[in-house]
């Protein structure tokens, strides 16, 4: 909301979530989770310490070019 000799300044949301299913799954996200997108899951090496397994999904948007628009 304007105030009388201020300006308003852009806001940016960026969706995020974190849940704990068990003791040994967690789950962190950050941004478009959207099931009708594309996507490709990178998985680390396991360590042989850590009982987590690790991975992280992209979700591939359909935008084919950059904006140059601001």
């Amino acid at each position: 909301m304007a105030t009388a000799g201020k300006t308003e300044k852009a806001f940016w949301y960026q969706p995020s979530f974190f849940t704990k299913f068990a003791p040994h799954l967690h789950i962190n996200a950050v941004g478009q989770c959207d099931s009708s997108l594309e996507t490709v899951t990178v998985y680390a090496e396991p360590d042989g310490k850590d009982p987590l397994e690790k991975a992280i999904v992209f979700y591939k948007s359909k935008k084919t070019e950059p904006s140059s628009e601001f």
